[in-house]
């Protein structure tokens, strides 16, 4: 009987972490449609890209209800990129995206010469 009932457990648990990992992914679709605007807003500039700059730029920001993104910090080692990235950012739109309230999103930009 311990055994029939350790086995069920340990039949259980899988299917738990399976479920939950997919519920995970599904309770914030907005995130992934962020990433899908941003891959389109920002691009490696063809200036910067002939000066060499190069580094990761890490931005946190959060969307207004009209969808603007709002910068809220931006870190890296390269001042250029980081205008570079705050100015499109400002410029871009996520009007499709619902988001929670003040629900504050950080997303790595990398810019590397290949």
């Amino acid at each position: 009987m311990k055994t029939i009932s350790k086995i069920a457990i340990l039949l259980v648990i899988p299917v738990l972490i399976l479920l939950s990992s997919g519920m995970a992914s599904a309770a914030n679709p907005a995130a992934k449609c962020i990433r899908e605007v941003l891959k389109e807003a920002v691009k490696y500039p063809d200036c910067l890209m002939k000066k060499g700059s190069v580094g990761d730029v890490v931005v946190v920001f959060t969307l207004s209800d009209e969808g603007k993104i709002q910068v809220k910090s931006v870190k890296t080692s390269c001042p250029e990129l980081a205008e570079y990235v705050k100015e499109k950012l400002s410029n871009t739109s996520c009007s499709e995206v619902i988001s929670p309230y003040n629900q504050h999103y950080m997303v790595t930009f990398k810019f590397r010469l290949t």
